[in-house]
């Protein structure tokens, strides 16, 4: 794996955190086990999630249409049929969080 540092791990727990990787939008979030990441779009309506979405008891909802996804698989739990989000490889190390793109 190609794995990149992208930024420290200094921000709460259960918050997404946008960032860009090679002009690409990405969504990093922090949880007890470590962190997350994934693109920063839904599949349902390809609206950005760090805009339109919130962390609840370990569910991402994108508010523009309802959309549900479990946060650790990224699989779409309820709301307008869509296809999942795909977990990319994270990790933190050091104090920092690395990505590892495809």
């Amino acid at each position: 794996m190609n794995w990149r540092q992208v930024c420290s791990a200094e921000f709460p727990k259960f918050e997404m955190k946008a960032i860009e990787l090679d002009d690409k939008p990405y969504i990093l979030i922090r949880h007890d086990e470590g962190c997350l990441c994934y693109f920063d779009r839904c599949s349902h309506q390809d609206v950005k999630l760090s805009e339109f979405g919130s962390l609840t008891d370990k569910i991402l909802v994108c508010f523009a249409h309802g959309v549900e996804f479990d946060l650790t698989s990224g699989q779409r739990l309820s709301g307008p049929q869509c296809g999942n989000l795909s977990p990319i490889p994270c990790k933190v190390e050091g104090g920092d969080i690395w990505v590892s793109l495809p």
